[in-house]
C-alpha cells in the first residue's frame, strides 16, 4: 500500500461544499464533549469534563500512575528537586562521616561533589585509602546512597520509557474522516464515516464501537446510548482493517439513539430495549413500528438534543504490545446528509494500493 498524505494548501482536504451544509442552525448550546483540535481536525482524545470533590487519598494510593499521569514538565521539576535533595542529604552523611572514614574534606563542595558521583554510580574519588579504614558508617552511607540512586535511575528509566510509548501518542496516525454522513441505503437512514492508518505497520486486532450522547429535553444532560454497527458487524466483533480506508456504518432504526422516535411509539419499543442484540427481533420490531422519519426530522431531533457521536477504536500496537485506543466524535456541524465519500484508493501501475489522503475528507454531492 502505497500513501500520498494532506496537502494543508489543497482545499480538497477540508472536503464540504458549502451547498450542502446543514439545513438549520447548528450553533452548539454545550462544548464538545470531545475535543476536535488537533491537526487535521482529528482529535486528542481529551473528554470535556471537570470533575469535582475527588478523594485524593484514591489517587494517593495508586502514586505510580498518579507520576505517570503527570505533565512532563512536572516531572522533570519534580526528579530535578528530588535528585538535588538527595545530593544535600548524602553530603552532609558523608561530612557526618568524615573524621571516623578519614575523607579528608576541605569544604562542604568535596561532600556535596562525592555524593554526586556516588548517586551517579560513576565512582569514588577519596584522597587516601580507598576502604576508608573499614568504618561502619561509610559502609552504611555508601550502601544506601548507590541502593537509592539505583531505585531513581529505575523510576526515571520507567517513567520515561512508559511516557515515549503510551497508546495515545500512537493513536494520532489513526485518521477520522473530518465529516460523517447520514444518508439513505435501502430504504433505511444510516450514519457513515471512514476511517484509516496512516503507517503502514497496523495496529493488531482493531475494532470499532460508537456511543451517542445525548441531552434530554426533560434536562437531563450526557445521557450515554451504545450504537450498532452494521459495518463492521459489531456481532463479529467490529473488526476494522484499517491499512486502507474503511467505512464505519450505522443504521438508523428504531433501536438507534440517533431515530427520532414519537412518544406515542417509545412505549411500544420498551418491551424489545434489552432484547436489541438478537437480530431477528431486531428487524421485526422495526417492521412494526414503521418509522417513516426523513432527513429533516433527523437534523432537527439531533439539534435538539444536542447529540454528540463518540467514535473509539481500539487495537495492540505490535512494537510495544500497548493497547492503542484512538477517539473522534461527530456532532451535528460535523454532519453532511447529502453526498458521498471520494475515492481516495486507486491502483498504482504495479498493481499496488494507493491511498490519497488529500480525497480522504472530500465528499462528492449526490446528483439527485
Amino acid at each position: 500500500v502505497k500513501y500520498i498524505f494532506f496537502n494543508m494548501e489543497s482545499p480538497v482536504a477540508h472536503s464540504v461544499n458549502n451547498e450542502y451544509s446543514p439545513l438549520i442552525n447548528t450553533t452548539s448550546r454545550r462544548a464538545r464533549f470531545l475535543d476536535r483540535s488537533a491537526p487535521f481536525a482529528q482529535s486528542y482524545g481529551r473528554f470535556g469534563i471537570v470533575r469535582k470533590h475527588k478523594n485524593d487519598e484514591l489517587k494517593r494510593t495508586d502514586w505510580f500512575h498518579t507520576l505517570l499521569y503527570t505533565s512532563t514538565w512536572k516531572i522533570i521539576v519534580l526528579f530535578v528537586f528530588v535528585n538535588v535533595m538527595s545530593w544535600l542529604a548524602i553530603s552532609g552523611l558523608l561530612v557526618a562521616c568524615s573524621h571516623s572514614c578519614d575523607f579528608d574534606f576541605d569544604n562542604f563542595n568535596d561532600a556535596f561533589m562525592l555524593a554526586i558521583m556516588l548517586l551517579s554510580t560513576i565512582g569514588v574519588g577519596i584522597r587516601h585509602d580507598p576502604y576508608m579504614k573499614g568504618c561502619d558508617c561509610g559502609i552504611i552511607v555508601i550502601g544506601a546512597t548507590v541502593l537509592w540512586g539505583l531505585f531513581l535511575d529505575a523510576l526515571v528509566i520507567g517513567i520515561v520509557f512508559q511516557r515515549l510509548g503510551r497508546g495515545q501518542r500512537r493513536a494520532s496516525t489513526i485518521c477520522f474522516s473530518d465529516k460523517a454522513i447520514i444518508k439513505k441505503i435501502n430504504g433505511n437512514f444510516c450514519f457513515i464515516f471512514q476511517v484509516c492508518e496512516m503507517r503502514k505497520h497496523q495496529l493488531i486486532e482493531s475494532h470499532v464501537r460508537l456511543y451517542c450522547i445525548r441531552h434530554s429535553k426533560t434536562g437531563v444532560p450526557f445521557q450515554t446510548h451504545a450504537m450498532r454497527t452494521q459495518q463492521p458487524n459489531d456481532e463479529l466483533n467490529g473488526w476494522l482493517l484499517m491499512a486502507i480506508p474503511q467505512h464505519v456504518v450505522h443504521r438508523i432504526d428504531a433501536f438507534s439513539p440517533l431515530a427520532p422516535i414519537p412518544e406515542e411509539k417509545c412505549k411500544a419499543l420498551e418491551h424489545h430495549l434489552f432484547s436489541f442484540i438478537d437480530s431477528n427481533l431486531e428487524e421485526s420490531s422495526r417492521k412494526n413500528l414503521d418509522l417513516n422519519f426523513t432527513s429533516q426530522d433527523i437534523e432537527n431531533f439531533l439539534n435538539e438534543t444536542d447529540a454528540e457521536v463518540v467514535v473509539l477504536i481500539e487495537g495492540i500496537d505490535p512494537a510495544t504490545s500497548y493497547t492503542v485506543q484512538a477517539r473522534h466524535s461527530y456532532k451535528l456541524e460535523d454532519i453532511e446528509f447529502r453526498g458521498f465519500f471520494a475515492q481516495s484508493v486507486t491502483v498504482d501501475s504495479d498493481g499496488a494500493a494507493v491511498v490519497d489522503f488529500n480525497l480522504f475528507n472530500m465528499i462528492i454531492p449526490d446528483s439527485k
